[in-house]
């Protein structure tokens, strides 16, 4: 008797028929099933945000906002969260200089296309939206040098911002322990030394720097420097169920906020498992296996 799966593959699926002979266990995490729609869980998020004033009082006395985002190789569900980030500030008044800028680190620029699929087409007809790249010296500022002796180099709308707000997604990250948070400074928004300094081989081959881990990790800790430094003020963060669909927000200060994400991705990725022979797995599907660099990633977790 064959035993038929199917693994998140691209925007579609793969397709695997086992033996029924072979003992097989899948692996899975029970997620909850939220009570809430998406648009409700990050609206109480903006509202009750974590160690922070709201955005309405952030927003008070600044003209020039930075809101910082991930690129196309994130499922992160910008088309509800940059709205719905705005509206809980915006007043029709009142004049906003908004920036967008899309954290691609040392990833390619999306095209206007593809921003369009990722932002929407409103968002992107709107408000100003940058790609960061990294490479670029004329975009970069200097803020000095982080403890670990890394070059502090970001963006320069992020070092002229008033205000820097993020957006992302938490999920395990295989060296820097979870994504999301200060990852949208280093490597997001940051420049391409101050980057490759962060993932000096002597920074990943470290113990501490595996996946779901933040003590010690010297990858993360460096990465709440580079944070502190560039002024990141307030954050959006999501947990995202395998539909990609948000079923927890979390808001507020960039770090307890990101911290009470974490725990709770946490806490909810675990699962019992047995030593097996044979492991297969795929990259979660689009737009985590859009190309083979993020591939790492899965490989790293079924590992």
């Amino acid at each position: 008797m064959q035993q038929k799966w199917k693994l998140p593959y691209g925007k579609t699926f793969l397709e695997l028929s086992l033996d029924g002979t072979n003992s097989v266990q899948v692996l899975e995490p029970s997620v909850p099933v939220p009570d809430r729609t998406q648009e409700e869980i990050v609206k109480k998020a903006l509202e009750e945000p974590v160690s922070s004033p709201g955005l309405k009082e952030l927003t008070k006395e600044v003209k020039k906002i930075v809101i910082i985002t991930n690129d196309n190789t994130r499922p992160m569900p910008s088309k509800i969260t940059i709205p719905m980030i705005i509206d809980s500030f915006f007043y029709p008044e009142t004049y906003y200089d908004i920036t967008i800028l899309i954290a691609c680190g040392l990833h390619r620029k999306m095209t206007r296309e593809e921003m369009a699929e990722q932002y929407g087409e409103e968002i992107c007809k709107k408000y100003k939206i940058v790609n960061h790249d990294a490479k670029d010296e004329a975009q970069l500022a200097y803020l000095g040098k982080l403890s670990t002796g890394n070059e502090m180099w970001v963006n320069r709308l992020v070092a002229d911002a008033d205000l820097v707000i993020s957006e992302g997604f938490i999920e395990s990250h295989f060296c820097v322990g979870f994504s999301g948070g200060r990852k949208s400074i280093l490597p997001g928004v940051s420049g391409q030394k101050t980057i490759m300094y962060n993932h000096r081989p002597e920074n990943i081959a470290s113990p501490y720097a595996v996946g779901a881990n933040l003590e010690h990790n010297p990858m993360h800790l460096e990465c709440m420097e580079a944070a502190k430094a560039a002024k990141l003020t307030f954050i959006l963060n999501v947990a995202l169920n395998k539909e990609k669909r948000i079923i927890e927000a979390f808001a507020g200060d960039p770090f307890e906020a990101h911290a009470k994400g974490c725990a709770y991705v946490k806490e909810q990725m675990k699962v019992p498992v047995h030593q097996t022979d044979i492991v297969i797995t795929t990259n979660s599907g689009y737009p985590l296996d859009r190309n083979l660099y993020q591939t790492v990633k899965g490989i790293d977790t079924a590992a």
